[in-house]
């Protein structure tokens, strides 16, 4: 059954005009020399060797390059604007950073190469430290041996690099984490990253950024037993298993965050054929941490359809567990039909503000043309809805991204003018508020709740917590009280706020709402029709009907929409939903009525 428009490959995308991979063969040394993002090494001929470069991940390396010069400019524009002080802490302007299973080195010298002295790189590396070093040199790079003082408190201030500069730490990488406090830490293991969960937040700064690359996702469909020991949760092979992976790794990440008192919160989660690449920021305070837990949930899964539910977060249990779920496949065929998967996280795996950065960080280091299809796809994941054309972020934002950034960092300037915090990440709750009152002359600044409790003023640098509250069900949720409920203070709204169109208030709805979890694969026989429309018009047929709907960057035949598998079905006039039901080594076709 063929579905719909083939998207293009990003292995087939033609790279920009920056320039391609290219690899060369050094007889002498029997190694051969690869140039990605303006930097050569040399690696061995031997596949099994340490250290060997992936070129799949090389797309990877170029999100996580963009990440890492988007944040350090932020936090170089901050330490500019701050007002001199003695305290070392505070004074601290360059970035620090840490390649943390390094291998070839070819990520940190990326960083230091484009971003230059505003980031202060650190490359972990426990075995041969002669090629990284070797590496190093061939780039024009000094390095020096990082000190390393058991009894040196973490976080003390280190010795300022120079634009050519770069530290070397021969030390096993979970003892550095013990030792030293980073801003943006990048985890590309060579298999299983788990081990790194318990050290990794340990002395990650407020604000700090931690890339992880995790290979062989395909280990959650085949390996049950080894999921449950990594990361201690429930898992089946699913039509959704590439998300269900994203979701209980990042819930492993705020279990262990939330160890350490850290809340959490999601910047990105990019798949490339059998890797994930996901991206969290982290922020202090117990409170936090423990709003970050409330995201953490299970999934009712039917093993017949395929559909699912968030399962609810209650100490009693629930008597009629299948009647969460909306399907009708437990009254059709007997015996147990559905499964609890899980914890997995089950809050927002995109930040629309992240994104928008990485587009002007794109455009500064004129990365390739694969970088940005990728980024056009997991936008369109997030705001679920018609992403940016790719002109638009090829030339750093678009008009109405534009719109959105410099509307919300208005917002974000008046909340450290009254509360002295830094710049963080764009929130888009008081903006939605404001864009829906525009006839008032006033808005109302609403004072930030968890639970019970007022946040304290150190506690409200997580994104979103200057407005929101946690609900019942436990997902953080904006607050719609009036401002004489929650003792707000009335200020005038700027002009730019009311003054906007309806095509662009419908698209600040988009990027405000959460993007619907998990998604549906067309191609599949549970739809129930041989011949199914092409997945460009199923996507309009339901945004017809008032269902939000996208593709995904998940899967090439699948589909994101808020739309059940029921009214899915029904939207495609397949009539009958057929499912297949397979016992053993025997597949029979059933007929749901």
């Amino acid at each position: 059954m063929a579905v719909g428009e083939d998207n293009m490959d990003l292995d087939t995308a033609p790279n920009g005009p920056k320039e391609a991979d290219s690899t060369a063969t050094d007889s002498t040394s029997n190694r051969t020399a690869v140039t990605e993002n303006g930097i050569t090494i040399k690696q061995p001929d031997n596949k099994k060797a340490p250290g060997k470069h992936n070129p799949k991940l090389s797309i990877f390396r170029e999100v996580a390059l963009a990440t890492a010069h988007a944040y350090a400019k932020d936090h170089v524009q901050r330490q500019l604007a701050m007002v001199p002080s003695d305290d070392a802490e505070n004074g601290r302007r360059q970035y620090f950073a840490c390649d943390l299973i390094t291998q070839s080195g070819i990520a940190g010298l990326q960083w230091k190469r484009h971003i230059g002295e505003d980031i202060h790189v650190t490359a972990v590396e426990q075995r041969d430290s002669k090629q990284l070093q070797d590496n190093i040199k061939s780039n024009g790079i000094t390095s020096s041996t990082l000190p390393q003082d058991p009894k040196r408190p973490a976080g003390m201030m280190l010795p300022q690099q120079g634009p050519s500069q770069i530290h070397l730490a021969e030390c096993d990488p979970s003892a550095l984490m013990l030792l030293e406090a980073f801003d943006f830490v990048y985890v590309d293991p060579h298999k299983n990253p788990s081990p790194y969960f318990s050290t990794l937040f340990r002395n990650v700064r407020n604000n700090g950024v931690v890339c992880i690359v995790v290979p062989d996702t395909m280990q959650f469909a085949r390996s049950p037993h080894v999921v449950r020991r990594y990361f201690g949760a429930n898992c089946i092979k699913t039509g959704y298993m590439k998300e269900l992976a994203v979701r209980i790794i990042l819930a492993a990440l705020a279990t262990e965050a939330a160890r350490c008192n850290k809340g959490m919160t999601v910047l990105y989660s990019i798949t490339m054929e059998d890797f994930l690449l996901l991206c969290v920021r982290m922020v202090r305070g117990p409170k936090l941490a423990d709003a970050t837990l409330q995201n953490i949930g299970h999934v009712l899964h039917c093993r017949i359809c395929e559909e699912r539910v968030f399962y609810p977060e209650v100490i009693a249990p629930i008597e009629d567990p299948y009647s969460l779920i909306q399907c009708d496949c437990q009254k059709n065929i007997p015996g147990k039909t559905g499964v609890v998967l899980g914890p997995l996280w089950k809050g927002r795996i995109f930040e629309y503000p992240c994104l928008t950065k990485l587009a002007a960080s794109g455009k500064a280091l004129n990365l390739t043309h694969a970088f940005f299809v990728l980024l056009q796809r997991v936008m369109e994941d997030c705001v679920c809805d018609t992403p940016p054309s790719l002109v638009s972020l090829k030339q750093g934002l678009s008009e109405e991204l534009a719109l959105v950034v410099n509307s919300t960092n208005g917002e974000s300037s008046k909340t450290e003018e009254d509360k002295g915090l830094r710049s963080g990440e764009n929130d888009f709750s008081v903006k939605k508020k404001s864009l829906q009152e525009g006839s008032k002359d006033n808005d109302c600044a609403v004072s930030s709740k968890i639970g019970d409790g007022d946040v304290s003023q150190r506690e409200s640098q997580l994104p979103d917590a200057s407005e929101t509250t946690v609900s019942d069900s436990g997902d953080i949720a904006s607050v719609d009280a009036d401002c004489a409920e929650n003792g707000g203070v009335k200020r005038s709204a700027p002009e730019s706020e009311v003054d906007i169109s309806p095509r662009k208030l419908k698209r600040l709805k988009s990027i405000n709402e959460p993007a619907p979890c998990f998604f549906y694969n067309v191609h599949s026989k549970r739809l129930g029709k041989e011949h199914l429309p092409k997945q460009q018009a199923i996507i309009e047929r339901l945004r017809a009907h008032g269902y939000r709907c996208c593709r995904t960057h998940f899967e090439k035949y699948a589909i994101r929409t808020s739309a059940n598998l029921k009214t899915l079905t029904a939207l495609l006039g397949t009539g009958e939903s057929k499912v297949l039901y397979v016992k053993g080594n025997q597949a029979e076709t059933l007929t749901a009525r």
